[in-house]
Formats: structure tokens, sequence, C-alpha cells
């Protein structure tokens, strides 16, 4: 073979080419995660900063613009994440519902009797309810009406879920025999009216008494205690 053939050519220090593809690759998996980070962090400037702005101003008293500025975005950035106001607002309440659906799971136990299960989703949902007064009070004072499918329905099955605890503890002997859906409707009603009242108020201690006084004045004349359960069996 002639030293001149060019298919004898030194080919170059082995494995250069395929450590530039692996070193492109892993600056392009930077640059993406990088980049994740930062459309993660304008979600999240503008998430609260449009809280605090239909906090102080209501939502139909917000604009678009005044969500970017303080979020310290263009508005042209801010419509990279969000369609409009309605969306930004929309992922407030998902935010909202996840967030309570995590609590509940967390808290309650599915193994409990059914009236110990219902006492800690109510629990939940009052601290719940606490926690997020001012989303409470903007939803409540304004409700903008596209919105109100997401919640409809929310409430739809939160209000069939609590039922049907209701009808468990009837089936097995703790509580007495009313409409499940008439005391859902009762309890959650004055949940939300109660923690509406004291969000409205400013009265922030008061939000710790709200469990125990619905407890007393609703669920605790349905409850049939042990003592009723064995006068009965008697009888």
């Amino acid at each position: 073979m002639s030293f001149d053939d060019p298919s004898a050519a030194d080919p170059g220090p082995i494995g250069n080419g395929q450590e530039e593809v692996n070193a492109s690759g892993a600056l392009s998996r930077e640059s993406s995660s990088w980049k994740e980070d930062e459309r993660r962090r304008a979600k999240e400037l503008i998430l609260s900063g449009a809280m605090e702005l239909f906090a102080d101003y209501g939502y139909e008293g917000t604009s678009v613009k005044q969500i970017a500025d303080r979020a310290k975005l263009s508005v042209g950035k801010l419509y990279l994440h969000f369609e409009s106001k309605e969306d930004i607002f929309r992922e407030l309440l998902e935010n909202y519902l996840g967030e309570f659906h995590r609590k509940r799971d967390e808290r309650c136990n599915p193994d409990d009797s059914p009236l110990d299960q219902l006492r800690c989703r109510l629990a939940v949902a009052i601290d719940h309810l606490r926690d997020n007064s001012k989303l409470l009070l903007i939803f409540i004072n304004e409700n903008p009406m596209r919105l109100k499918g997401l919640v409809k329905n929310e409430m739809c099955n939160y209000c069939a879920h609590v039922a049907g605890l209701i009808k468990q503890a009837i089936e097995c002997g703790e509580m007495r025999d009313e409409d499940p859906e008439a005391v859902s409707a009762i309890l959650i009603g004055a949940i939300h009216r109660l923690m509406y009242m004291f969000a409205e108020s400013g009265n922030t201690a008061a939000f710790n008494t709200a469990a125990s006084l619905i407890d007393r004045i609703i669920l605790k004349p349905l409850e049939i205690s042990k003592d009723d359960a064995t006068g009965t069996e008697e009888d």
C-alpha cells in the first residue's frame, strides 16, 4: 500500500468527535433546564403579583399591564405564559383546588369511620379556606362568571362526596337518618358563609373556631352516641 494512499491518512485523536457531541448535549440540557426554571419563576411572579392586585383592586379593577408591571415583565412576555387575565385567575383557582386535594389526601385516612372521615374533610376545607381567604373574597365578591364551570364542577363533586360519607355514617349507625344530600348542602353552605364572614371582617382569630362551631351546631345533633345506640338495641 502506498504511503500516499488517502485511506491511510491519520484520522486524528480517537474519540474527539463523540466527546464534542456529549459536551454539546450536556450544554443543551443545561440550557433547557435553565429556560424551564426561568419559565417557572416567571409564572410564579405573575400569579403572586396577580393575587396581590386582585386583592387590592378587585378582579375587574386589575389590568394585564398592572400584573405584568408587578411581575417586572413586559406585557408581551406575560402573554407567553397566559392567554388572558381570566387564564391567570383560572390557574390560581386550579392551584388552590390542587393544594386542597393534596392536604385532604395527606391528613384524612380512608380507613377511618365515615363520620371521622367527614370531620377530617370538613376541617381540611376550613383550614384551606382560612389559608386562602384572599382568594375566597375575590371569588365571592366578583365571581368572574366565565369561571363558574370550574368551581361548579368542584363543588358538585365535593357535595356528592360529603353526601356519600354521610350516607355511609347513617348506614353504619353513626348518624341519624336524614337526607344525606340535604345535610351535605347545609354543612358546605354553612362553612362557606361562615368563612366568608370571618374573612370579610378580618377576624383571623375566629377562623380557628369554625370547625368546632360547625361540629357542635350541625354534626353533634345528628351523631348517634354509643349510649343512644345501646339504648336502642335494648329497646
